[in-house]
């Protein structure tokens, strides 16, 4: 095929930001428990979304916890950050009220993978304008990213507009699986 786009889209973030909501959102399916509890997603998540002519592997990650607490948090967290070496694309996604400094462990890595990266800004839906504009002012400065994309994942607003820059973003290649797959899991494991 000519011109076809396929990719590995890692989605990371730290705990309930809205990182499976968002892999729900953009394959159209339920893939990822979606919980108030910390940490719900323990094993990487595959949701794949096909087009005509592409392709878009999206994997779902454990939230990354700044300080963990517990033997699993850290099992959690090196797995997470495991998925910064795998990816042909990475999103970043957060919320409102997430302090972050340049010299975050999450950022610090971000700027040295050689891929495309976008901040994705969740929960556009609880934000004023005001502080929409505020919240996106506060990135400058902190880390490179190729897009910055406010959206609610939840009410799947602007995510028609991410999931366009997505495409135009992957790399020209083959489908990684069938057209007609949504997950490498078998149905068992959901």
């Amino acid at each position: 095929m000519t011109n076809h786009r396929s990719g590995f889209v890692n989605i990371i973030g730290r705990p309930n930001v809205g990182k499976s909501t968002l892999l729900n959102a953009m394959v159209g399916e339920r893939m990822s428990i979606i919980s108030n509890k910390p940490q719900t997603t323990r094993h990487r998540i595959i949701g794949l979304l096909s087009g005509e002519d592409f392709q878009i592997v999206f994997s779902d990650t454990p939230g990354i916890i700044g300080k963990p607490s517990y033997k699993m948090h850290e099992a959690m967290n090196r797995f997470a950050h495991s998925t910064f070496d795998d990816a042909d694309m990475m999103l970043l996604v957060t919320e409102p009220g997430e302090k972050f400094e340049a010299t975050d462990p999450v950022l610090v890595k971000l700027e040295k993978v050689d891929v495309p990266k976008f901040l994705v800004l969740n929960k556009i839906d609880t934000q004023t304008p005001e502080k929409l504009e505020a919240w996106i002012a506060g990135w400058a400065g902190l880390a490179t990213f190729d897009h910055v994309i406010p959206i609610s994942a939840l009410n799947k607003t602007n995510t028609d507009v991410l999931l366009q820059r997505i495409i135009e973003t992957l790399p020209e290649g083959p489908a990684y699986y069938p057209k007609d797959q949504l997950t490498d899991r078998p149905e068992r494991f959901f």
